[in-house]
């Protein structure tokens, strides 16, 4: 500001800066001695509206040369168009701005702007105490020092924006690996908080779960007053990233998040399994071998969870989870799920009865998922050494009637805080199984949206000493 001080002779020369919302600061200021400083100084919005905006943008240097000067009317031709004055580096302005320069005992003014991307990002201003005429070359010797700054800003802008963008994929990274791996989301949420804020620039990260709320940049009393004041959620876990954001804003944001990383992670996964292949096979049964049994079975469970992230994604986004609709036989299905149990797991016994064919409008993949997800809670949840029952019947119901498919293990019943949330994601009774200790909750949330985009229906009784869920989906016009 010193130097284009001293080049154009005003008395005083500012730089503002515009923030988001269109208020800006005097970020420097170059001055005479006897002049009260505004350095610092911060002003609305409105004290710049947006015809006064676009002009600045339109044409960059603007030039008041006496404050109290009498404006003269341009009369063009007769019944012509009034004449653009956009371009006018000397134009009337205000009579409103006129004014708000008379009372700070400005009697002169320039202003050049500083424009990146189309946008006004910030103003050179300069006062001068008495009338003050500036030659063309001083003035278009400022305008290009103002295409530099804008130019030199831009630049750096460029590249801080590529830095946050590779900080944001590295904090993307490792948060999702915490959310994939820890039993508690919300101590991954917390432990990540310092740089989920850095890479969104937010104020604040307040996360929520079946009633604990979890702070970071904000103290707790004020956590739980945003929490309290939110409106109710679809799900029992609700993030904020910053206090002023609203909950749908965030799961979209955090639904991309999550679904790009899922891909990312995807590859690298494929790779080890493929590894664990080689290990196994050039070593038939020794370490080798064992080493890479292992290291399938872990990058299988990865792959497994990173579906299930995925799959919660979309459906958090409002998106279908692809459900291709082709007539399947669900007790040829249930068949091949029960076989392909008893081959994993051959020390536990399944026991299953169909009735027949019984053929349904259904995606077989999705609706395979639903059925080893079942199984799998049957598993873990189950009776040791208690046998699985598997039943597939048709059933009185609306149209052509239902295929009801039920999986039943030995247990006690669900409590009824947990049954009021066993559909919901991250419950905090998978989190903590023993006997399952990678799981995160998301199976039966997932299932009950593939049965839902199936027309179906999927509930929990407790009957006769064992834990029993239905799947009831409409048969297929075919079936009979």
């Amino acid at each position: 500001m010193r130097q284009i001080r001293e080049f154009t002779g005003f008395d005083r020369v500012m730089a503002y800066r515009f923030r988001g919302d269109d208020s800006g600061d005097v970020v420097a200021e170059a001055r005479r001695d006897d002049l009260v400083p505004y350095l610092g100084q911060r002003y609305p919005a409105g004290d710049i509206p947006p015809q006064a905006r676009r002009l600045y943008v339109l044409n960059t240097l603007r030039m008041i040369a006496d404050v109290g000067y009498h404006a003269v009317p341009l009369l063009g031709a007769e019944g012509g168009a009034p004449l653009d004055m956009s371009f006018a580096v000397l134009r009337s302005v205000s009579p409103i701005h006129v004014e708000y320069l008379q009372n700070m005992g400005v009697g002169a003014s320039m202003s050049v702007s500083i424009v990146i991307h189309g946008r006004l990002w910030g103003l050179i201003a300069c006062h001068h105490m008495a009338p003050k005429r500036v030659p063309y070359s001083v003035r278009m010797a400022a305008d290009v020092l103002a295409q530099v700054i804008a130019s030199t800003v831009q630049g750096i802008e460029a590249r801080e924006d590529a830095e946050l963008v590779e900080h944001a994929a590295k904090v993307r990274t490792s948060l999702v690996e915490s959310l994939l791996l820890e039993e508690d989301p919300l101590e991954a949420l917390v432990e990540h908080g310092d740089g989920l804020l850095e890479s969104t620039h937010a104020q604040a990260l307040v996360a929520c779960q079946y009633g604990r709320v979890v702070c970071r940049g904000v103290d707790q009393a004020l956590g739980e007053a945003i929490v309290a004041s939110l409106p109710a959620e679809p799900h029992d876990t609700v993030t904020r990233t910053s206090v002023k954001e609203w909950p749908d804003a965030i799961q979209a944001r955090l639904g991309k998040w999550v679904g790009m990383l899922g891909h990312d992670l995807r590859d690298p996964l494929n790779s080890i399994n493929m590894a664990g292949m080689v290990l196994e096979r050039t070593d038939g049964g020794g370490n080798k071998g064992t080493l890479g049994k292992r290291i399938q079975s872990s990058s299988n469970r990865m792959q497994r969870m990173i579906g299930q992230v995925l799959d919660m994604s979309r459906i958090d986004r409002g998106l279908s989870l692809g459900i291709d609709l082709q007539p399947v036989d669900l007790a040829a299905l249930a068949c091949d799920m029960v076989e392909e149990a008893r081959l994993a797991y051959p020390t536990i016994i399944y026991d299953l009865h169909t009735a027949g064919p019984a053929f349904v409008l259904a995606d077989g993949g999705r609706l395979g998922q639903v059925i080893s997800n079942l199984l799998s809670n049957a598993r873990h949840h189950g009776e040791p050494n208690q046998p699985i029952t598997i039943r597939l019947a048709p059933r009185d119901g609306p149209g052509l009637g239902l295929a009801v498919l039920e999986i039943a293990n030995a247990g006690a019943p669900i409590p009824a805080e947990t049954e009021a949330a066993l559909f919901n994601p991250f419950k905090r009774s998978s989190l903590n199984n023993p006997r399952n200790r990678t799981g995160m909750g998301l199976g039966l949330y997932i299932a009950q949206q593939i049965v839902r985009e199936h027309e179906g229906e999927i509930d929990y009784r407790h009957e006769g000493g064992k834990v029993i869920f239905a799947v009831r989906l409409p048969l297929a016009p075919n079936a009979s």
